[in-house]
């Protein structure tokens, strides 16, 4: 170990590091400008041992960067240098095959959002979704609208025949008046009901029309453009699609993720030192600080008020996937009035029928299906059967769905063995594949 001893009239000082030195000389080398070493070291410390040294931070609204400087100014833009050196939520484009993706990396792909979780170099033309999660994924969103539209055809079709069918009510009760005066009577009575099915058929097409509404609502929903309200309050999934775009290329290397956080045990993250802006995924539910968080949210450092606080998921898809699932509800109401109105069509006939038993009446043929709806021990997964009233469940007969909850909110629907047709069997659902 280095020691210090006296030699001759002068005190040597012997470091370990740096050799021999006369102590003298060493403490004079240490003054500068003429000042005590004590007098300097004031510069630094207070009396309590702590740092003294002025250092600052600020955000940078134009270059989007965390900026620091040591020290104390007169000028308030003086000196300002950039602190960060990393990468987040950088908006890298269209995907693209070759390029070299870093965790939290946002890209876009068939008009959708991906967030890369792996860092990874791209090799295939399309994205690995092992390695990428959707922040806005709008496939399901256009299954939606393409059922829509399929349903408002099949409706249209149905309601094509109401009309053809009240055209023949009409032409019988006219034949009725010709064949046999007797039958004024059901005749009147014939054109009073007669009125009443106009006046329903004007009530099914208002359905029709609310259902093209409800459809157009959901379009809006998904894309409408940014900034332009589809509701009072209320903007479009393509809207909020855009901010978090926007919102990925203004958010700058300060801060830093710290990998995934269990707040069910209502306990926050550490502090952040340093003067880092920590965030991690939040897993499970709970509150922390009064706070509430939820299963795939960020919770991160709000060095302003000193506390933790929740970016959230992007809720607008849902609330326009939502409505499209009220539109196609809504589609499902229109053939259930459709279904009532061919009843009412067949009780006018039958009427007829009772007062003038010497003509003939012809019924309404309305196409219904029987459904069958299997929740199944697995609390993911709904299967829903259709097919014409009779049908045995092991005849290859039936259109069968599964409708996957895995993602809720986000529901997959898609068709036994990839069809769309009545040739499938009901017993064997659970061990078809669906696609």
């Amino acid at each position: 170990m280095a020691s210090t001893k006296p030699s001759s009239d002068q005190i040597r000082f012997i470091s370990k590091n740096t050799g021999e030195h006369i102590l003298d000389t060493y403490m004079e080398a240490v003054e500068k400008g003429g000042r005590t070493l004590p007098d300097m070291l004031d510069d630094l410390f207070n009396d309590q041992g702590l740092p003294t040294i002025n250092l600052e931070l600020r955000y940078n609204p134009t270059t989007h960067y965390i900026e620091g400087r040591l020290g104390y100014y007169l000028e308030p833009d003086e000196a300002w240098e950039n602190i960060s050196d990393f990468t987040m939520l950088r908006d890298r484009g269209p995907f693209t095959q070759t390029t070299a993706y870093n965790v939290l990396d946002i890209c876009t792909h068939d008009n959708g959002i991906l967030i890369c979780r792996t860092s990874h170099t791209a090799t295939a033309s399309t994205p690995d979704l092992t390695k990428f999660d959707w922040l806005f994924n709008p496939a399901g969103l256009n299954n939606l609208i393409s059922d829509i539209e399929v349903r408002q055809q099949d409706v249209q079709a149905n309601a094509d025949q109401v009309t053809a069918d009240k055209n023949i009510t009409i032409t019988e009760r006219q034949a009725a008046e010709s064949a046999n005066t007797a039958a004024q009577s059901a005749r009147d009575t014939t054109v009073i009901k007669r009125d009443e099915t106009i006046v329903a058929r004007n009530e099914v097409a208002q359905d029709k029309q609310d259902t093209l509404t409800a459809r157009d609502l959901a379009r809006d929903y998904a894309n409408k453009a940014k900034d332009l309200e589809v509701e009072p309050g209320q903007l479009s999934a393509f809207h909020w699609s855009e901010v978090a775009r926007l919102y990925a290329g203004a958010v700058t290397d300060n801060m830093i993720f710290r990998g995934v956080w269990d707040v069910s045990t209502n306990q926050a993250p550490p502090t952040p030192t340093g003067g880092t802006i920590d965030f991690y995924r939040v897993s499970g539910n709970g509150i922390i600080n009064g706070n509430p968080f939820s299963e795939g949210e960020a919770i991160v450092w709000d060095s302003t008020v000193l506390d933790w606080y929740a970016l959230g998921k992007n809720e607008t898809s849902d609330q326009a996937l939502t409505t499209a699932q009220q539109a196609l509800d809504a589609t499902d109401g229109f053939q259930t009035q459709l279904d009532n109105a061919g009843t009412y069509f067949q009780s006018e006939i039958d009427a007829a029928n009772a007062e003038i038993d010497n003509i003939k009446r012809w019924g309404i043929d309305m196409n219904r299906y029987t459904k069958l709806v299997d929740t199944t021990d697995d609390e993911n997964f709904i299967y829903i059967g259709e097919a014409i009233p009779g049908t045995a469940t092991a005849s290859a007969s039936w259109k069968i769905q599964r409708v996957d909850k895995t993602n809720a909110p986000d529901l997959e629907i898609k068709f036994a063995n990839g069809s769309s047709d009545y040739d499938q069997v009901w017993d064997n659902r659970t061990s078809h594949t669906y696609s």
